[in-house]
């Protein structure tokens, strides 16, 4: 246990050896997988016995953790195959009494999973938690994005057959790439949307989209330690300014470079620095990784317009948990203070609210703040 000092780190007592990094429960308690499967948990001065048994590593939400119980079975004759194993699905509040299994309402068994089916890749999505799992209804137990709240009637298929991919949670959003696409979702159904029909091999990392195209550059150290210039021939020259570790080369079609430190967009059409304004305005932040990338390619293969993306950002739940429900004036001033770094003057703000109260969208009008002159000298630090 440690403060993140030298004098405040200290053993805590017990001698027991941690197979993953565990989780911290509701109530304080750190709970994690020991060698021998079982979860035990700590108050940082002692360990005690949590529930024995073979377990995965506990993976937190805000509101509690979750975790697989395997069981195992001898098979039918022995030495020829593996031994079958059945998951139990388990959320609990870091007591015994506030431990319960979780059913999938396609589970054969209500809840007991087969290894084809059980919940992989847990994913904490604020008080609730994103996960895969199989159909077990359908041949090959197609794989689909599950969510639950860690109650049986709160755990729904939101994109079935969507196939093995990876999550990635942006703030009230989650991004899902795979072998069917990027998807963006809110946590609903209805939220789900695909945003690009670009293909990924099974198990492809996020972060390794920049490394499926030929347009797309990865470079080792940071934005300031290169020197790039543009070609003859309408290309990129990228040179290491760091010996010995990259050098220098021309791309032809380099429209992405992933620097250590950042993202650098070369965008003829401006659609990348018009999502991040838009991400500055609507949330007084620069876009991550994954949703730039998505929402660029989505606007320029015509899948979404800025003015649709805009009106999303205004309405999104992370716009609402920050902000609350507001007014049209609130709402412009709000805009004024993201997009500008200032409150609207009067002109501005009577101008702005006049087109909303005629009929004029939140979307549009975020869109329009987000592209004046204003707003793109205070957000070249996020958007060029």
């Amino acid at each position: 246990m440690t403060d993140g000092t030298a004098s405040g780190t200290k053993p805590i007592a017990g001698n027991v050896i941690a197979t993953g990094a565990g989780a911290v429960a509701p109530n304080g308690l750190l709970i994690f997988a020991a060698t021998d499967g079982s979860l035990v948990a700590t108050d940082g001065n002692t360990v005690t016995s949590f529930e024995a048994g073979s377990h995965d590593s506990p993976v937190a939400t805000t509101t509690g953790i979750y975790y697989n119980t395997f069981t195992s079975t001898a098979p039918p004759l022995s030495g020829l195959s593996p031994p079958a194993v059945s998951f139990m699905f388990k959320v609990s509040d870091g007591t015994a009494a506030g431990t319960v299994p979780i059913a999938l309402p396609t589970a054969p068994d209500a809840t007991v999973f087969l290894p084809a089916v059980g919940p992989y890749d847990l994913t904490p999505f604020g008080n609730r938690m994103l996960f895969q799992s199989g159909d077990p209804t359908s041949i090959g137990n197609p794989r689909g994005l599950w969510i639950t709240d860690g109650t049986t009637a709160g755990t729904f298929d939101l994109a079935p057959r969507i196939g093995p991919c990876e999550i990635v949670v942006d703030g009230s959003r989650a991004f899902v790439i795979g072998d069917a696409g990027v998807y963006v979702s809110d946590g609903t159904v209805a939220g789900n949307a695909l945003v690009s029909s670009q293909t990924l091999p099974i198990n492809v990392s996020p972060r390794f989209l920049l490394l499926l195209d030929p347009a797309r550059v990865v470079v080792t150290g940071t934005y300031a330690q290169y020197a790039l210039a543009p070609t003859a021939i309408g290309g990129l020259q990228i040179a290491d300014t760091v010996a010995n570790r990259d050098g220098s080369a021309n791309y032809a079609d380099a429209r992405v470079v992933a620097f250590g430190d950042g993202i650098g967009v070369l965008d003829p059409t401006g659609n990348a620095e018009a999502v991040a304004r838009i991400y500055e305005a609507a949330y007084h932040r620069a876009p991550d990784v994954p949703g730039l990338i998505a929402y660029m390619a989505a606007v320029d293969e015509g899948s979404i317009s800025l003015t649709q993306l805009a009106s999303q950002a205004a309405a999104s739940p992370e716009f609402i948990a920050a902000y609350g429900t507001l007014s049209d004036a609130g709402f412009v001033t709000r805009i004024y203070e993201n997009a500008a770094g200032r409150a609207p003057d009067a002109a501005g703000l009577a101008s702005y609210t006049g087109a909303l109260a005629a009929g004029a969208s939140r979307g549009a009008m975020l869109l329009d703040a987000a592209a004046s002159y204003e707003a793109r000298q205070h957000s070249i630090g996020v958007a060029g």
